[in-house]
């Protein structure tokens, strides 16, 4: 055994083993990088499937509350106009009222009032206005005038308040998200400003 030679290799087949040894390390190395590639990819997949429930979840939300919105927005219409019209109602009572207060003071002061002892001729005979505290009568005028003011401008603040507040990007970005058309929203307007 000691004279036996071991068999010679030829230095092409050397070469090949080599290159043969070379090309596995490289695929392996190549297996291990497509691991770590799909382990990135079902990691981020898995990340693209929570954020695509969670958006689902928040479009749902706000498409629930612009529904609310747009609910909320047709009752403030209808509430509104249905005041608007009370009001307009008033007014012209209050109107009416005053044109007739306007005539019977008119009708005051063209009653004179006959005096039973008869005094100096110079002084303007008396109306049955000299009679009346003007200054009660006045002072009612001025009062339901502010109570008119007062109401109109609180109605329109309140009114006004919606459409404003709905006007916010945010709002619209939102409403975008859902799908919805924001174009029929912002364009509603009170009655009054319509005209």
């Amino acid at each position: 055994m000691a004279g036996r030679k071991p068999p010679s290799i030829s230095v092409e087949t050397l070469v090949e083993h080599l290159i043969a040894a070379k090309r596995a390390l490289s695929s392996m190395a190549a297996v291990l990088q497509a691991r770590e590639i799909v382990t990135t990819a079902r990691a981020e997949h898995e990340d693209a499937a929570i954020l695509a429930a969670q958006a689902g979840f928040v479009r749902y939300a706000v498409v629930g509350q612009v529904a609310l919105l747009m609910r909320l927005r047709r009752s403030l219409q209808v509430t509104y106009d249905s005041r608007r019209r009370r009001f307009d109602k008033l007014t012209r009572t209050m109107d009416a009222a005053h044109q007739k207060l306007q005539g019977a003071m008119d009708e005051l002061r063209r009653t004179t009032v006959r005096e039973t002892i008869p005094s100096d001729r110079n002084q303007p005979a008396k109306t049955l206005l000299d009679f009346v505290d003007q200054d009660a009568v006045k002072n009612l005028e001025n009062s339901m005038r502010k109570s008119l003011r007062d109401l109109q401008v609180g109605a329109t603040a309140a009114v006004c308040l919606l459409p404003s507040m709905l006007s916010q990007p945010l709002h619209m970005l939102k409403m975008r998200m859902a799908g919805i058309d924001c174009s029929e929203i912002f364009r509603w307007r009170p009655a009054e400003a319509r005209q």
